[in-house]
């Protein structure tokens, strides 16, 4: 009985080491591809990158209206963004872009529609208030848009991210079936 000791040790320890190895993959992980977009004045700005920071470069974007109709295409410059100008639709969009070998990710945006522009009959004779005041809420809302733009994008970055409590508890629900399996195999043995 006693060369069996360090077997009964051995092996679960090879079968643990062997869960970790082929779970925990890092490679696959940084060459995850994300895609961010957002509306700048009347153009649709869509960003793609890898989870590792580097650009999706040349790769193709396909938006699609909530009726699955393809409504734009193109392909990312070198910096992995690509403007299109706004669909009149004002409905949810669906954005693809495609890296290529496998990866390829989707965004949903709601659109907001285009904007609206102030008619020639809101000036009056007396002066021209109701164009000044609606050509400043255009600067401002295109201001704050710009301005906040970085901020969405690395929210959209944190949430795409796996973050140290999501890897520690991956960790532990691997040893945690481990240790079921442990516990089931010793009372079968017992038994």
């Amino acid at each position: 009985m006693l060369p069996n000791k360090p077997r009964q040790i051995t092996q679960p320890l090879a079968l643990l080491t062997a869960l970790m190895v082929l779970t925990v993959s890092p490679p696959t992980f940084a060459h995850k591809l994300n895609v961010f977009a957002y509306m700048e004045e009347n153009a649709l700005n869509i960003e793609g990158y890898f989870a590792d920071g580097k650009k999706a470069r040349n790769s193709s974007v396909k938006i699609y209206n909530p009726q699955r109709e393809m409504v734009a295409e193109g392909t990312t410059n070198e910096e992995g963004i690509f403007k299109v100008a706004l669909p009149s639709s004002g409905e949810e969009l669906r954005i693809v872009v495609n890296a290529g070998m496998g990866h390829q990710s989707e965004y949903r945006l709601a659109a907001a529609g285009e904007k609206s522009t102030p008619s020639s009959a809101a000036t009056t004779s007396t002066g021209s208030t109701p164009s000044v005041s609606a050509d400043l809420g255009n600067l401002v809302e295109a201001a704050v848009t710009r301005a906040t733009a970085p901020l969405q994008r690395e929210i959209a970055e944190l949430k795409t991210s796996a973050s140290l409590s999501d890897i520690i508890g991956g960790i532990g629900f691997i040893l945690g079936a481990l240790g079921l399996f442990a516990f089931l195999k010793a009372k079968k043995q017992l038994s």
